[in-house]
């Protein structure tokens, strides 16, 4: 039998019914899912197509005593099925397509990979698988049909679903925010029903997410119709429907149902075949506590981890996670932090990234308490309704980003450090200087009330000598007094009522008397006030305050001096 190649370019030897060979079907890639069209006609070689291009290799026809493996002759014999194809196989076990002759139906078959060569650990892990399949009653996880042995070796048949994976769905490509939140939403309620249980997965990825097509199976309906028919033409036809897959039209259609239960974990078990430090599962999905083997740690927080990681790629299109090696792989998951999701894909709705990232905290504590509360969030999300969740702030990245890097951030730290030292140094010196500053000033304000009380003081001082001089007749001193308490340039004007009056009455009706030829020695009023007599060296003179004229009356001298002790007097004795 020829080797078949995909468009990815795997190769592969193909499991194919020799009275198949006149019909045409298609293949699935063990490798990558993808479908490979074969025709082979009676008489000429089979022609092997792709779904984007076509190829032609020779297929023969088996031949007995062939040695190519997966050969006809290689398939297990397993009462009451017939096996029709190898859908995959893992690390341990084997999955076959097949159909219970006796209810018509297809089904996915699992036996040990090893066969007869596998020894008592490898059996009692796939019995416990069988066992924790079997406990799980719910719609989105892959129910199981019948558990045996043949010739000691254990199996059981699961239903089969005609979708295939989530990871050959996604192919890289990422899906629409709120579809992949309806998903995850889905698997996370399924696995808070394993949870319920006491059944862990600890390998939850996509390749482990099947698809059932709500549409009837074309297999069961086809097989069910040709039940009756007999004859070689009958079992070809058969042969080539069986084979023919169902293709789903879109994801969202499908429903997702969890698989591959290998790896599980009863929490109510002790006695567990994985040892203290063995790393098990799929690097880029699981959590860090698993990647470091710490078994005993290892509980539902670690599945909620691996639906985060789903999560993370059916809205980005690739894994959190994902290096040139395995190992590679697992150091990133035990001490990188993901790119946040909107930094791919700008347009991921920030609650949605926060639910995401919350589930892969490296800490199990800070993750969601249970897969329900993790479906409740999403539920939350899908409806506008707020989330529980809340985003990382930055001290918590900072924390994070120092723990990966202990070196840059010793240095940052000290360099940190330095930095507010001088700062803080620099604001000392200027608060002292600040203080002096202030000091300086206040001394000199109090400089200034001393200065300002003393002024206050010798203010009142003055006008109190000023009024007495007014009331003496000096009214030179007056003024001279006033004058003194002008302010200065920048000083408080202390003026008040007191000195404006006295001001006002040393410059208030002013007038000239004219008719003396020379200066005036003295001035008397008449005792009325109605006149005024001066003194001069001419003689005497009588003014009327008030008139424009004035009267003057002789200077009669007091002694026979003309002039000498001459005082001004009014008629008739008054002066």
């Amino acid at each position: 039998m020829a080797m078949l190649t995909c468009p990815q370019g795997h190769r592969w030897q193909p499991v194919i019914d020799g009275n198949a060979l006149t019909t045409d079907f298609r293949v699935p890639c063990p490798e990558c899912g993808s479908l490979v069209q074969v025709v082979a006609p009676d008489d000429g070689p089979a022609l092997v197509g792709g779904e984007t291009g076509s190829y032609s290799a020779p297929l023969e026809r088996r031949q007995e005593g062939s040695a190519a493996p997966h050969q006809e002759a290689s398939r297990p014999v397993i009462p009451g099925y017939e096996i029709l194809g190898e859908l995959g196989r893992g690390g341990m076990g084997v999955v076959y397509k097949a159909r219970q002759v006796r209810l018509h139906r297809m089904v996915a078959l699992k036996m040990i990979l090893a066969g007869s060569h596998a020894g008592t650990q490898d059996q009692e892990r796939f019995r416990s698988e069988a066992e924790a399949v079997a406990r799980l009653q719910h719609p989105n996880i892959v129910q199981i049909h019948e558990i045996g042995d043949v010739d000691g070796l254990p199996f059981f048949s699961l239903e089969y679903l005609e979708g295939g994976s989530l990871s050959q769905k996604l192919n890289g490509t990422p899906l629409p925010s709120r579809e992949a939140a309806q998903l995850v939403e889905t698997l996370a309620r399924a696995m808070e029903a394993a949870h319920q249980c006491g059944i862990i997965h600890r390998d939850l990825k996509p390749a482990n997410i099947l698809l059932q097509d709500p549409r009837p199976w074309l297999d069961n309906n086809k097989s069910s119709a040709l039940q009756g028919e007999t004859g070689r033409q009958g079992d070809k036809i058969a042969k080539r429907v069986s084979l023919s897959p169902c293709l789903p039209v879109s994801l969202s259609e499908c429903v997702p149902k969890i698989t591959d239960f290998g790896l599980a974990k009863r929490l109510d078990s002790f006695a567990g075949q994985t040892q203290i430090g063995a790393i098990m599962g799929t690097p880029s999905y699981m959590a860090p506590e698993q990647a470091s083997g710490k078994i005993r740690e290892i509980g539902p927080a670690a599945d909620v981890y691996a639906l985060g990681a789903i999560l993370y790629e059916t809205l980005t299109g690739r894994p959190p996670f994902r290096a040139e090696t395995p190992v590679d792989t697992i150091l990133q998951v035990i001490s990188d932090e993901p790119v946040p999701p909107s930094r791919l894909r700008p347009r991921i709705p920030r609650d949605l990234e926060t639910i995401c990232l919350k589930c892969l905290q490296k800490d199990p504590r800070k993750r969601y308490s249970s897969a329900q509360a993790l479906a409740d969030d999403l539920h939350f999300f899908l409806h506008d309704e707020p989330i529980r969740a809340r985003p990382v702030g930055w001290p918590g990245r900072l924390w994070r980003w120092a723990k990966r890097n202990p070196g840059v951030a010793r240095l940052t730290a000290a360099l940190a450090f330095i930095l507010i030292a001088v700062t803080a140094g620099a604001l000392v010196a200027a608060f002292r200087f600040n203080r002096v500053a202030e000091e300086a000033q206040e001394s000199r304000k109090n400089a200034e009330g001393l200065s300002e009380e003393n002024r206050q003081k010798v203010y009142a001082a003055r006008i109190k000598v000023a009024h007495q001089a007014w009331e003496i007749g000096d009214t030179g001193r007056t003024l001279e007094l006033l004058d003194s308490l002008l302010p200065e340039t920048g000083q408080e004007d202390l003026r008040g009522f007191e000195w404006h009056y006295l001001w006002h009455l040393c410059h208030s009706d002013r007038f000239t008397l004219a008719g003396h030829e020379g200066p005036v020695r003295c001035v008397a009023y008449s005792p009325d006030g109605k006149a005024l007599s001066c003194l001069g060296c001419p003689g005497r003179g009588l003014c009327r305050i008030g008139d424009d004229q004035s009267t003057c009356y002789k200077c009669v001298p007091r002694s026979g001096q003309p002039g000498a002790g001459l005082r001004p007097s009014f008629p008739r004795g008054r002066a």
